[in-house]
């Protein structure tokens, strides 16, 4: 067993893989494996990690049709020997001692998940956003987590903050959803509920690429609005939740109502069937408390058509609908 498996799902990035296997071979902890899924890229990027590989065996190659990121990430998971495991997005890179950091920290501390900080710049470098991470005092269970960040609006699902213990996540078996944008809502709020021990430093360790093409800065309205009707779906497994749980699920029906909105008609009839399927859903979830979800579940057959009209009457009452709220952050 390695003390890290570094997970590194690649489609297309020719451009910017040299600099992230760069990043991850030059780290100062050198006892780790690195797994790159390439999902059926159809530039250069195979080559470049045929030739890297060729170079140090600590690169494993796997290889399989596109898929998508959840199904690359999985796979991933899949193969991973590592005592711990960290993502990294094959366009980005990770500061040389950011996994000896956390490898000593997490072995000291006990941890299950170790979260830190991010510095986001565009692909010329020209400009660099450090994005504020606060830093624990204690370490916290996964709920008590949650909480601080709802408190301090310090929500960032972003799944390469994390460094992760591997017999945590194969306890529970968790996975990413696949098939689907927004993937990294659902997997970070399976981890972080149900984690005893977290703890989050400040330190920017991980540097994100800003670039025109990447999913983070390309529109897919509906495609969103879908992921989250999926991640939505997927939470009824949790069953009746109250807390910060309960949150997490009005924020994923927050983002369903918002991508929803900026889909076209022509998409929004496509989404039809996934509708009156999440409508289903709701029903039978302990959920129902927040007014916006109430008035979705009431809305007639025709909720595709009619949710906009929906949705004005729940943007008249946002106030009652703090007001109106049973479950609150505990």
């Amino acid at each position: 067993m390695c003390k890290v498996s570094v997970i590194v799902p690649v489609y297309n990035v020719e451009p910017y893989l040299e600099e992230c296997l760069r990043s991850l071979l030059g780290q100062t902890l050198t006892d780790i494996e690195i797994i790159c899924v390439n999902d059926g890229s159809t530039d250069n990027s195979g080559k470049i990690l045929e030739k890297y590989r060729q170079n140090d065996d600590r690169i494993i190659i796997a290889w399989q049709k596109n898929s998508g990121l959840s199904a690359a990430r999985n796979r991933g998971l899949d193969i991973a020997k590592g005592k711990y495991i960290y993502f990294c997005d094959s366009d980005d890179y990770l500061q040389t001692n950011a996994l000896e950091y956390s490898y000593k920290l997490a072995e000291e501390r006990g941890l299950e998940v170790l979260r830190f900080g991010t510095c986001e710049f565009y692909h010329d470098k020209k400009k660099a956003r450090y994005t504020d991470c606060m830093c624990f005092a204690n370490v916290l269970t996964g709920m008590e987590a949650l909480v601080t960040f709802w408190e301090n609006d310090a929500y960032n699902p972003s799944i390469p903050l994390l460094f992760l213990k591997r017999s945590y996540i194969e306890t529970y078996q968790y996975r990413f959803i696949e098939g689907i944008l927004h993937e990294d809502h659902s997997f970070f709020a399976e981890v972080f509920i149900t984690a005893k021990y977290v703890y989050q430093i400040q330190e920017p360790f991980y540097f994100r690429r800003v670039h025109e093409g990447s999913i983070t800065t390309t529109p897919h309205a509906s495609e969103s609005a879908r992921g989250f009707i999926k991640t939505l779906e997927h939470f009824g497994d949790f069953g009746q939740a109250t807390g910060a749980v309960q949150e997490l699920f009005y924020f994923f029906f927050r983002q369903f109502i918002y991508y929803f909105l900026q889909a076209n008609a022509k998409e929004k009839l496509m989404l039809k069937e996934e509708i009156m399927r999440l409508k289903q859903c709701l029903k039978r979830m302990n959920y129902l408390n927040c007014l916006e979800i109430k008035f979705f579940c009431a809305a007639n057959t025709k909720i595709y058509v009619c949710y906009e009209k929906v949705m004005a009457i729940y943007f008249s009452l946002k106030h009652a609908v703090k007001k109106d709220r049973l479950g609150t952050l505990s």
